[in-house]
C-alpha cells in the first residue's frame, strides 16, 4: 500500500495535503519513505507564500459567548469582516477599513443574540468567504 497526493489547498501559507492509499503496481512504497524522512526530520519544511486571503475556523466553536476570528491577507487591503445569522441578517461587524497583509485576529461577544449558526464572513483583495460558528448559550 503506498500513500499517493489526491488533493492540496493552501491554508495560512501552508499547503495541506490529503493523503490517499493504494497499491503499488511495481511494489515500491516511495511515499512511505518520505513520510518517514518527515518524521525523522531529514527533510526541511517548505515555505508556501502566502498569494489569498485565509479566513480561519473561529475558535472554540461552538462558544459562549465569546470566539475569536483570525484571517491572513497576503498583501494590504480594504477588508471587511462581518457577522451574519441565518436570515442573512448582519448582527456585527468587526472589521471594516484597510489593514496590512499578515494574521488579524478580532473576537466576537455574541451575549445578546440567540444560540443559533451564525456567518463570519471575510471580504479582502476582491474575493469572498466565509466560516459557519456555532453560539450554544
Amino acid at each position: 500500500m503506498v500513500f499517493n497526493f489526491i488533493r492540496e489547498r493552501g491554508l495560512g501559507g501552508i499547503m495541506i495535503y490529503e493523503l490517499g492509499m493504494g497499491y503499488p503496481a511495481n511494489g515500491t512504497f516511495p511515499m512511505l519513505s518520505v513520510i518517514k524522512d518527515a518524521m525523522l526530520g531529514k527533510s526541511s519544511p517548505i515555505e508556501v507564500p502566502l498569494t489569498h486571503p485565509v479566513l480561519l475556523q473561529n475558535y472554540p466553536n461552538p462558544f459562549n459567548p465569546t470566539t475569536v476570528v483570525s484571517f491572513e491577507l497576503p498583501a494590504s487591503s480594504a477588508t471587511t469582516l462581518k457577522i451574519y445569522d441565518v436570515i442573512g441578517q448582519q448582527v456585527a461587524t468587526l472589521v471594516d477599513g484597510s489593514l496590512s497583509a499578515g494574521t488579524h485576529t478580532v473576537s466576537w461577544d455574541g451575549a445578546g443574540h440567540a444560540s443559533g449558526i451564525y456567518l463570519a464572513v471575510l471580504r479582502a483583495n476582491g474575493e469572498v468567504m466565509y466560516h459557519k460558528m456555532l453560539y450554544l448559550r
